[in-house]
């Protein structure tokens, strides 16, 4: 084992809740796009929205209006 992190895509439910005063529109939208980027690991080559959406568990709708 390296000690490394995983690098694995983490469903939305993993992130913490907006505290009050925040916007909480942002910060969902910030995890969600987290959550894309985590999808790509080192060898994956290109990866479809279909392929996004199942390994981070994002609706494909979702997925497509953040890597449009």
């Amino acid at each position: 084992m390296t000690g490394r992190a995983d690098r694995s895509a983490l469903p939305l439910d993993d992130y913490p809740e907006a505290t009050e005063g925040e916007d909480r529109q942002f910060v969902t939208a910030l995890a969600r796009g987290l959550s894309v980027l985590r999808a790509f690991q080192p060898g994956d080559g290109v990866l479809g929205n279909g392929d996004i959406a199942e390994r981070t568990g994002l609706p494909k709708p979702t997925v497509s209006r953040l890597t449009h």
